[in-house]
């Protein structure tokens, strides 16, 4: 087994270790917000292959990244309209629209749910409020954690962003059994993602195209557990920890640009979906280190072969969105990554594409 200082060394070059313990400049002013709470998985989440302390190079598939097809390649049902989220547990993917929640077995194709889904009407919180907007979700320990934005708070100005707690068990009317405000000044709230390890919830801002590039780039970390039952107008807040500044390979900003959704991996790095149609640098999926904050890879989706009309090798029709990313580890280790499929007349459609590892090396970097 490396040591600690051998571990970071070879991951953090320009950051050095300090033996036996942790480097004190990293979030040494927000020290809440670090991502481990162990050693080994600190350890573990360093072990980054050479392919990815590579050089990232626009439009080409990360090496150990293989893409296996689409699952399916057009699929219109009710779940499928205005997709919004992607995620699961045991048992169940669990689907977010804008206004409502689906409830997808396990052991039924993706291609073929239909009917078997079971679909909430709305999602409809304690205080009979409908989500205007119900982002990428997450789950965490028996609960579905639902990023929902449009609505306005007493004594806060315009809209303000809330996570719902819902419990899945309580399908077909899922019951939402915490609904909680995320800080002053958060609108959007397009995705939420997960660090079970140290019970951080990370999510941003949608980030349009005019947005100031050296703000752009900030992930926010909210505290999760215990109940961060903070008062405030309209009712309880998430405590805020610290903020992730996203850079590229070369240290500079990451021109964050339509965030979609993301994913903590199995080892605690960030996956970030972004959708922006007209930017080489930021559409398509993203992998990122949880401590420095450094993309260590990004995919253009080059291997999508799509014959729906618009969607091309390396360009996409504007109208289709990259909406979520989900790691199904239980049954193998693949990557689905969820897009709405847009279309002109008719209802939506979801294109979910799939993509594994070379070998258990790479699959346990992710």
């Amino acid at each position: 087994m490396r040591s600690l200082r051998e571990a970071w060394g070879r991951a953090y070059k320009a950051l050095g270790a300090i033996s036996g313990g942790l480097y004190q400049g990293l979030y040494g002013s927000e020290p809440e917000s670090f991502p481990f709470r162990s050693i080994r998985r600190l350890i573990d989440a360093s072990r980054w292959p050479e392919a990815r302390l590579a050089p990232v190079q626009i439009g080409v598939r990360p090496q150990g990244l293989r893409y296996i097809g689409k699952h399916p390649e057009l699929l219109v049902a009710n779940w499928t309209h205005q997709a919004n989220g992607l995620a699961h547990d045991e048992n169940y993917w669990y689907s977010t629209q804008t206004f409502a929640i689906s409830r997808i077995p396990r052991s039924v194709p993706l291609a073929e749910a239909k009917d078997d889904v079971v679909q909430s009407d709305y999602l409809v919180n304690a205080s009979g409020e409908t989500a205007k907007h119900a982002g990428a979700l997450a789950y965490y320990q028996g609960y579905l954690y639902v990023p929902v934005e449009g609505h306005g708070w007493p004594g806060l100005p315009g809209d303000h962003a809330q996570i719902w707690v819902v419990d899945p068990t309580t399908f077909p009317k899922p019951k939402v059994v915490e609904t909680i405000l995320m800080e002053a000044g958060q609108k959007k709230a397009p995705w939420c993602a997960i660090n079970s390890d140290a019970s951080l919830l990370y999510t941003s801002d949608f980030i349009e195209r005019e947005a100031d590039p050296l703000t752009a780039n900030q992930i926010r970390i909210y505290r999760l557990w215990p109940w961060p039952h903070e008062p405030g107008p309209g009712g309880a807040r998430l405590k805020r920890v610290g903020t992730l500044s996203l850079t590229t390979e070369s240290g500079d900003p990451f021109p964050a640009r339509q965030m979609q959704g993301g994913l903590i991996t199995p080892n605690n790095h960030l996956l970030l979906v972004c959708d922006e149609p007209l930017g080489e640098a930021v559409s398509g999926m993203h992998l990122f280190d949880l401590v420095t904050g450094v993309r260590r890879w990004h995919t253009r989706w080059i291997d999508v072969d799509s014959t729906y009309p618009g969607y091309g090798l390396l360009h996409r029709a504007k109208r289709d969105e990259a909406q979520s990313v989900a790691v199904w580890s239980i049954e193998g280790f693949f990557v689905h990554t969820l897009f709405t499929v847009k279309t002109s007349s008719g209802p939506d459609g979801v294109m979910v594409l799939r993509w594994d590892t070379w070998n258990s090396w790479e699959r346990d970097s992710l």
